[in-house]
C-alpha cells in the first residue's frame, strides 16, 4: 500500500509556499522525505543508538552576535522551554485567541483553495478537544488578567498527523486560570462521560491526568512555580520538569535563539507573537529516532485505515453495517492478523469511533515523543543512512534557525509576519531564485486595484543575461540588448472585467461552441486580447540605450515582416506624455476595430507596455504619482533590522466589488468541482458502509475523521444532503447526476469572505547577509477592509 502523501498544491499554492518561506521550512525539516518502509518483513536486530544523524556543526554564535552589534533581548518564558522544541511565544493571551480566530479565517480557506483536497483534517479543533480547552469569550476578555505570558511548544514536526502539543501559562491570577480550566474540563466530561481523572507523577512532580482510552481527551495538567502547563504527552511534561530543575538545557541559552533575539529583540510593543525553530529541533526532527518512528507511524495509520475501509466495504457488500469487527473478519473482508500492527499492538474497532490502537486514530495519531524505540530493522537502518547522506550533501555544513515575528494592529485590520530562515539550502528554488534576480533589491510601491509580481534584475542576474542572449540570437542583431534595464521589472494585471472574460475563454467553464481551428484568431478572440488588462513595467537605467534597442527592434520587425504592422503612426497622449501604438497594418484582413495592438510609453524612467489603453494610463498614473517601486541598497554583509527592501514580491490588492476576486474564484473552480465530487463520494461511502449518516454536521464530521482520517467538506460551505430521490446533493454544486456550478462569488463562503475582506496582501522575499549570516528574509502583510 503506498504511503499517504501531502495533498497536491495548485500552481498558486506552490508560489505562496515559496514566497511565504514555507518551502524553506519544509526543506529544513524534510517533512516529505520519510523512510517509507514496512517493518513486518524483518525483525529489529540493530540498536537505534548505533545510528547517527547528519554531522552538521553549529555556527560560532557569540562571534556572529557580536558582529551584528546588537545584544539579544530574551523573554523570561524561554528559560522554561526545552531546547529541542518548536516554540511560539506571546505576551498577551487575548492576542493569541484573536490570532487563532484569524488563522481560521485566513489560513483554513486559503489552504483549502491552494491544495487539492476533498476535506479537512480539523487538527486544531482536535487538539483543543484533546487538551480540554476552549477559545471562549472569557479567554479573550479576561486572559490578560489571568495570564502574563503564553507559550505553545511541540517536539514533533508532524503535528498535522498528531504530535505532542504543550501550552504554558505564566500565571498572574492562579485562581482565575484554574477556575477557567476546571470549567473546560467539566465541559469535556459532559461530552465524554467515560473520561477519567487521575493523578500521575512526572519526574517527581504530581500532575493531574484527564483522559479517555482512545485519547480523544488526554490532558496532563501540572504547575511549576507560577508556570501552569497543559500537555498531551508525558514525555513533554518530563522535559519541562527537567528544564525547571536545571537538569536539562533551556532554549534561552542556545546561541541560535539568542542570535534571532538579537535580530528580533523581545519587545511587547513590537510583537504580538514570536515563532522559533532552532537547530536542535531540526536535528531532532531529522534524527534517526524521529524518522524511524515517523515511518512506523505511517505504517500504523495505513493499518488503522485498512480496518476502517474493510468495515465500510462490509456495509456496502452486505447491505447493513457491521455490528462488530468479528463479523467483518468472518465475512472475509479482513484477516485476523490485520487487527494488529507489525509491532504486535492490537487494533480495536467500533462503528461510532472507527479503528483505534496505541498509535491513536487515523485523524490524530499518538505523539512520537511517547513512543518507545530501541531496536530497528536492517532495512530501516539502511534507509536512514541514505537519508542522512543526502541531507548532508544538500546542506553542506550548517543547520541554522528559523524565526518569525508576528504583529497585529490594535483594530485587527493589519497582520504582519516577518521571518528569517537560514541557510539557503543548495539545489532548491531559493538558490535558483537568487541566481536569477541577483543581489539588487528594490523598495515596494503602493498597489491598488491590481495584482502584481515584481522582481529585481541585478547586473549579476542570470535572467538579464538570458533575455539579452535570447533577443540577440532570435534577431541576429547585437543592438537588441537589455543594457538599458534598471533594477526591477513588474508584471501585473489591473482589476478589470477583461480578466473574467479571459478566464472564461481559457476553458474553466464547459465549452458551449466548437473551438476555432488551430492557428485562427476569431473576431471574438481578437476583441478579448485587446481587453486583457495586463501590463509590464520596466525600470530604465539608460534612456539612450533603450531608444537604441527600440530602434533596433523596430528595424528588425520591418525587415522580417514588411507591411505587417504599423509602428507609432497613431498619435496618442496622456498627461502630456506620448504613447506609441504598434498595430496590425491596413493590410490585415481583420476589420479596424479587431486589429491587434500593443501600446507602450516611457515616463519618468519607466517603460510601460500594455494591450489596453486604460491599463496603460493607470500605470502611467502610478509612475507620475510616485506609487511604483524604487531602488534600494544592494545585499549587505549583515542582516538588516525590519527592512522593507526585497528582491521579489507578489501583491494582491483587489477592488472590493471588482473583477479580480470572482476571477480568482473561477480559476479555482475546476479544483473545487473535483474536491466537491470527492466529498460526495466519501459521504456515499460513509452512508452505505455505516447504514446512515446523521444530519448534524458536527456528527458527520466526526464520523469522517474517525473512519477516513479527515472530514469531507466543500470549500464554499453548505452541507451535502440527500434530495427527495435519495441522491446526494449540494446547494451550490447540485448532484453527481445533475451537477451545476455556483454563481461567483458564493455568498457566505469562507473563501469568498476571505477574498472580499482583503484590501491588500503583500508577500515578499529577499536574501540578506553574506557568508555565515546569509539567509532568507520573507514578509507577509495582510490588510483587511
Amino acid at each position: 500500500q503506498p504511503p499517504p502523501r501531502r495533498p497536491t498544491r495548485t500552481g498558486v499554492g506552490q508560489t505562496m509556499a515559496l514566497y511565504t518561506g514555507m518551502t524553506s521550512v519544509e526543506e529544513a525539516l524534510q517533512h516529505d522525505r520519510g523512510l517509507l518502509l514496512r517493518g513486518a518483513a524483518q525483525q529489529p536486530t540493530i540498536a537505534l543508538s548505533t545510528l547517527q544523524g547528519p554531522p552538521l556543526p553549529s555556527h560560532p554564535w557569540p562571534e556572529m552576535i557580536k558582529a551584528l552589534g546588537k545584544q539579544p533581548v530574551v523573554e523570561p518564558m524561554a528559560a522554561q522551554i526545552p531546547e529541542d522544541m518548536l516554540y511560539f511565544h506571546a505576551h498577551d493571551l487575548r492576542t493569541v485567541v484573536r490570532l487563532a480566530r484569524e488563522a481560521d479565517e485566513l489560513i483554513t480557506p486559503a489552504a483549502r483553495a491552494l491544495e487539492e483536497r476533498g476535506g479537512e483534517v480539523h487538527f486544531t479543533e482536535a487538539y483543543e478537544r484533546q487538551l480540554a480547552i476552549e477559545r471562549s469569550v472569557l479567554s479573550e476578555q479576561l486572559g490578560h488578567v489571568a495570564v502574563s505570558a503564553f507559550a505553545l511548544t511541540t517536539s514533533d514536526p508532524f503535528v498535522r498527523e498528531g504530535g505532542d502539543i504543550s501550552l504554558l501559562f505564566k500565571m498572574r491570577n492562579p485562581q482565575l486560570i484554574r477556575a477557567q480550566l476546571d470549567q473546560y474540563a467539566a465541559n469535556a466530561v459532559k461530552r465524554r462521560p467515560d473520561a477519567r481523572a487521575t493523578t500521575i507523577t512526572v519526574e517527581g512532580v504530581k500532575a493531574a491526568l484527564l483522559s479517555t482510552t482512545d485519547r480523544d481527551i488526554y490532558q496532563i495538567r501540572m504547575e511549576l512555580g507560577d508556570l501552569l502547563i497543559l500537555t498531551n504527552s508525558q514525555a513533554a511534561a518530563a522535559s519541562f520538569v527537567r528544564v525547571h530543575n536545571k537538569k536539562a538545557p533551556a532554549l534561552s541559552a542556545r546561541g541560535d535563539f539568542q542570535y534571532m533575539r538579537a535580530l528580533y529583540p523581545y519587545d511587547p510593543k513590537a510583537e504580538d507573537g514570536f515563532i522559533f525553530i532552532g537547530d536542535t529541533f531540526v536535528h531532532h526532527a531529522i534524527g534517526p529516532r524521529a524518522k524511524v518512528l515517523a515511518s512506523r507511524r505511517v505504517e500504523a495509520k495505513a493499518d488503522l485505515l485498512a480496518v476502517n475501509y474493510a468495515a465500510l466495504l462490509y456495509g456496502w457488500m452486505e447491505g447493513r453495517p457491521a455490528r462488530t469487527i468479528d463479523e467483518v473478519v468472518q465475512a472475509g473482508y479482513l484477516k485476523v492478523d490485520e487487527l494488529k500492527h507489525s509491532d504486535g499492538q492490537a487494533i480495536s474497532y467500533d462503528p461510532r469511533h472507527g479503528a483505534v490502537s496505541a498509535w491513536g486514530r487515523p485523524a490524530q495519531l499518538a505523539p512520537m515523543a511517547d513512543q518507545q524505540v530501541n531496536m530497528i530493522t536492517q532495512a530501516e537502518a539502511d534507509a536512514y543512512k541514505r537519508f542522512a547522506e543526502t541531507y548532508q550533501s544538500n546542506w553542506r555544513g550548517f543547520i541554522d534557525p528559523i524565526a518569525a515575528r508576528i504583529r497585529r494592529s490594535a483594530d485587527g485590520k493589519r497582520l504582519e509576519v516577518d521571518a528569517r530562515m537560514l541557510p539557503l539550502i543548495n539545489g532548491t528554488e531559493y538558490r535558483e531564485l537568487l541566481r536569477r534576480v541577483g543581489t539588487t533589491r528594490f523598495m515596494p510601491g503602493t498597489v491598488g486595484g491590481s495584482m502584481q509580481w515584481t522582481f529585481a534584475v541585478g547586473q549579476d542576474s542570470r535572467l538579464r543575461r538570458e533575455l539579452s542572449r535570447m533577443g540577440q540570437q532570435m534577431s541576429g542583431r547585437r543592438d537588441i540588448t537589455l543594457d538599458w534595464l534598471g533594477d526591477w521589472v513588474t508584471v501585473g494585471a489591473e482589476d478589470r472585467s477583461g480578466l473574467w472574460d479571459l478566464e472564461l475563454a481559457v476553458g474553466n467553464m464547459p465549452e458551449t461552441a466548437p473551438r476555432a481551428q488551430p492557428g485562427m484568431l476569431t473576431p471574438n478572440a481578437r476583441r478579448l486580447i485587446q481587453r486583457i488588462p495586463g501590463f509590464i513595467m520596466l525600470d530604465v537605467r539608460d534612456g539612450l540605450a533603450l531608444a537604441a534597442t527600440l530602434s533596433g527592434l523596430r528595424k528588425y520587425v520591418e525587415d522580417t515582416a514588411p507591411g505587417m504592422v504599423s509602428w507609432g503612426n497613431t498619435p496618442l497622449t496622456y498627461r502630456d506624455t506620448p504613447i506609441v501604438v504598434i498595430t496590425e497594418s491596413q493590410n490585415s484582413p481583420a476589420p479596424a476595430p479587431d486589429r491587434l495592438r500593443i501600446l507602450y510609453t516611457t515616463v519618468k524612467g519607466k517603460l510601460i507596455i500594455a494591450l489596453e489603453q486604460e491599463t496603460l494610463e493607470a500605470q502611467m498614473d502610478a509612475v507620475l504619482d510616485g506609487r511604483v517601486p524604487t531602488g534600494a541598497p544592494a545585499l549587505g554583509e549583515l542582516p538588516e533590522a525590519d527592512t522593507a527592501a526585497r528582491q521579489t514580491s507578489v501583491s494582491f490588492a483587489p477592488w472590493k466589488d471588482g473583477w479580480l476576486i470572482p476571477t480568482l474564484l473561477l480559476a479555482q473552480e475546476r479544483v473545487q468541482v473535483r474536491n466537491t465530487r470527492a466529498a460526495m463520494l466519501v459521504y456515499e461511502a460513509l452512508q452505505e458502509g455505516l447504514g446512515s449518516v446523521p444530519d448534524d454536521e458536527d456528527a458527520r464530521r466526526a464520523l469522517g475523521r474517525a473512519h477516513l482520517g479527515y472530514a469531507p467538506s466543500v470549500i464554499h460551505g453548505a452541507p451535502v444532503t440527500r434530495d427527495a430521490s435519495g441522491h446526494l446533493t449540494h446547494a451550490h454544486y447540485g448532484s453527481l447526476l445533475n451537477p451545476k456550478l455556483p454563481k461567483l462569488p458564493v455568498p457566505g463562503s469562507p473563501l469568498t469572505a476571505l477574498l472580499q475582506s482583503t484590501q491588500d496582501l503583500d508577500v515578499a522575499v529577499s536574501f540578506e547577509g553574506k557568508g555565515q549570516h546569509q539567509g532568507l528574509h520573507t514578509s507577509l502583510v495582510w490588510t483587511r477592509h
